[in-house]
């Protein structure tokens, strides 16, 4: 069988287009595209065509059209993989620094008690560390107030300034404090302001961190104590008593204290005590003023304004600080008020002859008082003040029976029944008396110038009973000055005390035998300086001057025209007699005696008198003493031995006494 012819299937002449890509390739150029008409299987020349290689047909590259999608996919994936990474690591970031916020630490300021300008107070400032992770190296500084004064502190301060405390570690929901103590200065109802400012590290950071609180102090109250009295009602004209006082409350020094008084223009203020530091300002500084110490001033002011007329009365007090600046702690104002006279109150001394009295005397008062209004006064008190060293308050004399005390002497409904109630036109009187003292001893050399100074003060409750509206007035002043007490003392010796003979002649005296005597004049003087002594005397006309004188100051001279003795000195000066020795003046007389004078005594110096002119008081002094006798009653041999006698002398019997 002859061998089958393989058939074969003839293709279509038209070829499928064949998209191939080599690797590298140069792009084809549209001119030399192939055409449809290529056979297929001479793609060599198709791909070679143009070139000067063959194309290596071994492998093909095939175009994968999502090629670049899948790129993007990719990139896409990778930046949502590094977003998710910083995401949790922002996320890991964030649960870690929600354990520490910053504004969980709270501060607080405690104080012990009410803030006192002046007083050391003492006060905690506690920190609160409400974090959820300790705080490390913590330090607390404080700003205080330009006017605190640190004091104290515990723990102790790690500067000089005193304000910076190292805490160390803060544990969480722990608490530390500072307790510390010292002054604040300021005006009450002041505010001061604390800044407290806290540094540390939170145990999971590595930098500082702060936290600051501002706390505000209120000075409620301070250790300066002001007080002022005065009347409520005064009368226009009439001078009233006013009493400004300042105290220190606390227990610990206070330096540089100004008390500043504020007046009035129309109130005119005398005596002053203690005067103001500066003329024309009335302001008083104290260097210094302990604890519980007061200080206080007194003056008097005279008001003249109309009836219903109203003023005002202030006083301040504050300290001085280093700045030399003047700061007010506290301030009090009281009023008082011009009324009509309700009371007529007058004082009286010794019927008005009341300026100049002298030891020994007695002071006689009358006080009045009359209500010469249309008001009825209740429950009136009447109080006479008398001031003075030489007051003898035992012998104090008062039919009213009067309460004395403290150098006064008061009545009051209880003593006179009348004081209950004074009705419109009621007046009545009160008499009472008081001596003076007969001496007094000085207490030291400048002891002396005695004034005793007298005033009524009529206290009443005015319409009503209450305390409210009390009426206070005061009557004038009575001032009275106090003379000196000159003293003379004088007497005739022969024998001294030393039982020396100062005279000669027999004792007692003989008829025809002359005696010669020592007479001796003492001055003493107590409490005021006298100006022109003169001590002056005359002798009897058988008294001779023997012209034998001697004394320890002035001079002396005899008249013999007159027979006078004269003693001058020019000055004697206080507590002669006590503090200085008696000033003394001799000189010598003698005296024959007669027949008539037989059995009597012999008048040796008529009486002695000395004048002078007191210093103080420009009064005249003026003391007499008795004649001086031969008795000598202050001779200790040869008192009671002055009476005349037989001359003991004998007669010659030879002699011849007839008459030629």
């Amino acid at each position: 069988m002859p061998p089958r012819k393989k058939s074969v299937k003839k293709e279509n002449s038209t070829v499928r287009k064949i998209t191939v890509h080599s690797e590298p390739h140069d792009p084809i150029d549209s001119n030399h595209q192939a055409s449809s008409d290529v056979p297929i299987n001479n793609f060599a020349a198709l791909y070679s065509r143009g070139r000067d290689r063959a194309t290596d047909m071994t492998r093909i590259d095939r175009h994968d059209p999502n090629r670049k999608k899948k790129i993007i996919a990719w990139v896409t994936v990778l930046f949502i993989i590094i977003i998710a990474a910083v995401l949790g690591g922002f996320y890991f970031f964030v649960n870690q620094e929600d354990k520490f916020s910053g504004d969980q630490i709270d501060f607080s300021l405690k104080f012990t008690d009410i803030v006192s300008s002046g007083e050391i107070t003492t006060f905690i400032i506690e920190v609160a560390n409400n974090e959820e992770v300790d705080l490390l190296q913590a330090e607390l500084t404080v700003r205080w107030p330009t006017d605190f004064i640190f004091d104290s502190s515990d723990p102790q301060s790690i500067n000089e300034a005193n304000n910076a405390w190292q805490l160390g570690t803060i544990k969480s929901g722990k608490n530390k404090s500072v307790k510390i103590s010292g002054k604040f200065l300021g005006a009450i109802g002041t505010i001061k302001e604390i800044t407290a400012l806290l540094s540390y590290l939170p145990s999971n950071f590595n930098s500082e961190f702060q936290s600051t609180e501002t706390f505000s102090v209120a000075i409620g109250a301070s250790i300066l104590d002001l007080s002022i009295k005065t009347p409520v009602n005064i009368i226009s004209g009439l001078p009233s008593e006013y009493t400004i006082s300042v105290t220190n409350k606390s227990s610990d020094l206070l330096d540089n204290v100004s008390l500043i008084l504020k007046l009035p223009n129309d109130l005119e203020v005398s005596d002053f005590d203690p005067e103001p530091d500066k003329v024309g300002i009335t302001r008083w500084d104290f260097e210094e003023l302990a604890g519980g110490e007061q200080k206080t001033i007194k003056f008097t002011g005279s008001l003249i304004a109309d009836i219903g007329v109203m003023r005002e009365i202030g006083v301040e007090a504050g300290y001085i600080d280093g700045a030399g600046r003047y700061n007010k702690q506290v301030e009090e104002t009281t009023i008082i008020f011009v009324v009509n006279p309700q009371l007529n109150l007058t004082l009286s001394l010794n019927d008005g002859d009341n300026a100049v009295v002298s030891f020994g005397d007695t002071l006689n008062y009358e006080l009045q008082y009359n209500n010469d209004s249309q008001s009825v006064v209740r429950n009136l008190k009447l109080t006479v003040v008398l001031t003075g060293e030489v007051l003898d308050w035992k012998n104090i004399v008062d039919t009213k029976n009067g309460t004395v005390s403290d150098g006064s002497i008061t009545w009051d409904s209880t003593s006179i029944e009348a004081l209950k109630l004074v009705k419109p036109g009621d007046e009545g009187s009160i008499q009472f008396s008081i001596p003076l003292l007969k001496n007094k001893s000085a207490d030291d050399s400048s002891d002396g110038n005695y004034i005793i100074d007298s005033q009524a003060l009529a206290v009443a409750s005015g319409e009503d009973d209450s305390s409210e509206g009390s009426l206070e007035i005061k009557s004038e002043s009575i001032s009275t000055s106090v003379n000196s007490r000159l003293d003379l003392k004088s007497e005739a010796r022969y024998y001294s005390d030393e039982f020396l003979e100062v005279g000669s002649g027999p004792v007692p005296p003989e008829i025809g035998e002359e005696t010669t005597y020592q007479i001796y004049w003492y001055l003493t003087n107590t409490s005021n300086v006298v100006n022109n002594i003169t001590v002056t005397a005359t002798l009897p006309d058988d008294i001779v001057w023997a012209d034998d004188f001697v004394m320890t100051a002035g001079s002396m001279i005899y008249d013999e025209s007159t027979r006078t003795v004269t003693w001058t000195i020019n000055k004697i000066p206080q507590h002669v007699g006590q503090f200085i020795a008696e000033l003394e003046a001799r000189f010598s007389v003698s005296v024959t005696p007669t027949d008539s004078d037989l059995g009597n005594l012999l008048i040796l110096m008529n009486k002695s008198t000395v004048q002078g002119q007191d210093n103080f008081t420009e009064e005249s002094l003026s003391l007499t003493q008795d004649l001086i006798t031969s008795d000598l009653s202050t001779d200790p041999l040869a008192v009671g031995k002055g009476i005349v006698v037989e001359s003991s002398t004998p007669t010659n019997a030879n002699e011849n006494t007839n008459s030629l």
